[in-house]
């Protein structure tokens, strides 16, 4: 990454005199919208039997009845944890968006970066949009990009139970996917990203809590959302594991490890804060095969553990501490230095699982799931036809 380009002070003024307008009129708009719901609230009913309709009272599946019992308390607690997580990781990757070598310096700093190295197949038929958009009209793009996420996260914050919350969610999987996809280049998947520096993209994370955020009561009660994160980190870890160790990703050779750390380093930062990531960078420059081999073997370990253990506080506290090493020494936290766009995946992660802790749990493990899944099958296929 690097020290981002710094735009000329002209360029940035005119990027926050353009926020500056947007906001006035965002605010207008939000007062109509007040205005129309307190109008709505007082004399809805009579414009409801003016015409001759008649409201279905709406559905309560996904509420939460903390009286229900101890799984119902932990519930509550658990999808809250990850709502105001969610919630304010979106608002804050909106204000990380208006900062001055983003808000006018994306696709220098963010976009072109991601897109080397891309196949050229994803390139000219996916990626090159992302490209065109933010050289056509470069400050509106990134405006509007601070606005919807600020949105978004406004938007979850309100809670999956109210109408708002949900369409947030809804919004921010959509929006997930595009800034993946065009934003984050398929998470560089296709080019190797490391785990250690946020591979396969944080974004995917954001959307997989929206998506069990969206979930029914019961979904949460009966712990089948504490199995889904099982689910998440041990395909996570498999992937990290086997990218990895892959030799076309390159990470068994001299200086790759190296080279990817090392721009983190390399922001501009307090040097207490650069000192301990220039340390890591220097350590796996020498005998990079056996960091290399450190590298692939933890996640493999978290692999086995989430996907064959039962969850327990150990396995979380190991999780935790893992990604909390990386986040600092390998992401820096993913905000420093003026061109982060988000907190990277370090921090969706730890927000799962510090979720955990509130979260019923089935005690069933993603392999005993699978084992029933695959027996299910079997039997299925044994049951003969109906004549």
């Amino acid at each position: 990454m690097g020290m981002p380009m710094l735009p000329p002070s002209h360029t940035v003024a005119t990027f926050y005199h353009l926020l500056l307008i947007e906001f006035l009129i965002i605010l207008v708009l939000c007062a109509a919208a007040v205005a129309l719901w307190i109008f709505w609230k007082r004399h809805g009913h009579e414009v409801i039997a003016e015409i001759g309709l008649q409201l279905t009272p709406s559905s309560t599946a996904w509420k939460i009845d903390a009286d229900n019992g101890p799984n119902s308390r932990k519930a509550v607690v658990g999808r809250r944890v990850l709502t105001i997580g969610i919630g304010g990781m979106w608002m804050l990757d909106g204000l990380l968006q208006a900062q001055p070598a983003l808000g006018t310096g994306m696709l220098q700093n963010v976009i072109q970066p991601v897109l080397q190295g891309q196949p050229s197949i994803l390139y000219n038929n996916f990626l090159e949009v992302s490209v065109l958009l933010f050289k056509s009209r470069p400050l509106g793009m990134d405006s509007i990009t601070v606005w919807i996420q600020l949105f978004i996260g406004l938007g979850i914050l309100c809670g999956p139970s109210k109408l708002l919350g949900r369409l947030a969610l809804r919004a921010s999987i959509v929006w997930g996917l595009i800034v993946w996809v065009f934003g984050e280049g398929f998470g560089q998947i296709f080019t190797g990203e490391t785990w250690l520096t946020g591979g396969p993209g944080s974004v995917l994370f954001y959307i997989f809590i929206a998506a069990i955020l969206l979930r029914p009561a019961r979904f949460w009660e009966s712990g089948a959302a504490s199995l889904c994160i099982a689910w998440l980190f041990a395909a996570q870890w498999l992937w990290d594991g086997i990218a990895q160790a892959l030799p076309s990703f390159g990470y068994w050779s001299p200086s790759s490890l190296r080279d990817a750390l090392l721009p983190m380093a390399e922001m501009h930062q307090p040097t207490w804060m650069s000192k301990p990531l220039y340390f890591l960078a220097n350590a796996v420059s020498h005998h990079e095969i056996w960091w290399n081999a450190l590298f692939v073997l933890v996640p493999i370990l978290l692999f086995a553990g989430w996907f064959l253990l039962k969850q327990t506080r150990a396995l979380h506290m190991s999780t935790a501490i893992v990604l909390a090493i990386v986040w600092w020494l390998c992401q820096d936290f993913g905000v420093i230095g003026g061109a982060g766009t988000d907190l990277n995946s370090g921090a969706p992660l730890l927000l799962l699982v510090i979720s955990l802790a509130w979260l019923p749990a089935t005690g069933q493990t993603p392999y005993e799931q699978l084992q029933g899944w695959l027996r299910r099958g079997k039997r299925d296929r044994r049951v003969p036809a109906a004549s």
